[in-house]
């Protein structure tokens, strides 16, 4: 039950259109009659009124983040629902049968509610690699590949496709870690224990080249910082 009231909740919020109503109050005018048709705030702006524009901007936003947040204070494990529904309200509206506006400014109001939770996950898995390399050599070693020395034998061709399939994804949640930060949207804090994580991963020389096939994917920044702090003491 919950999930349906959340989920009609989000989508009624999100579906306020606050574009066409701002222009019906304040210009007199159907922005579904100007510009590209669009109820956003984008076409908003072609009506010449910056102000209507800005506020439509404002409030698409805003009616985002409000069911989100509230969701993920009461129900955070609807967060996602929330989310969705919120966003299919301003693209598919009811009241205006179902033809609403791009979502931009809508997703960004969901990206500001949930970019937090999303931090906190990440770096509860960026702070634990170092334990799931552990476990799934056990797990490997358990399946019957080759293991030499508390390492895969990465001359295996299986041994070697599993490795770098999991390093590239361990490296592609360093890279939207090293984006965050880098776009402001990361604590210092946090950023420093994520580097420490990185560089401990990094260091491993049993995976030295599985890492640096892994690493090729990754920004030229993500890498100059690893070399920064410290390089890789592997011969």
């Amino acid at each position: 039950m919950e999930y349906l009231i959340v989920g009609i909740a989000s989508y009624l919020m999100g579906s306020i259109p606050f574009g066409l109503i701002l222009t019906k109050i304040f210009l007199k005018k159907d922005i579904r009659d100007i510009g590209s048709g669009n109820i956003g705030a984008t076409n908003v702006l072609r009506t010449g009124n910056k102000l209507i524009g800005y506020l439509t901007l404002l409030l698409d936003i805003t009616k985002a983040i409000i069911p989100v947040i509230y969701v993920k204070i009461n129900f955070p494990e609807l967060i996602y629902i929330a989310s969705l529904c919120a966003f299919l309200g301003h693209v598919f509206p009811i009241w205006l049968k179902f033809k609403g506006g791009k979502g931009v400014a809508t997703y960004v109001g969901i990206l500001f509610s949930i970019i937090p939770v999303m931090v906190e996950e990440l770096y509860f898995l960026s702070t634990q690699l170092p334990t799931y390399l552990d476990n799934i050599l056990d797990y490997i070693n358990s399946e019957g590949f080759t293991i030499s020395n508390q390492s895969l034998d990465l001359e295996n061709e299986n041994n070697r496709a599993i490795t770098e399939t999991y390093m590239y994804r361990v490296w592609m949640i360093y890279e939207n870690d090293y984006l965050q930060h880098k776009l402001g949207l990361m604590d210092e804090d946090v950023w420093q224990a994520k580097i420490t994580s990185m560089q401990a991963i990094y260091n491993m020389c049993q995976y030295k080249e599985v890492t640096k096939f892994a690493l090729s994917y990754s920004s030229r920044g993500l890498r100059e910082i690893l070399e920064i702090n410290g390089g890789n003491p592997c011969p």
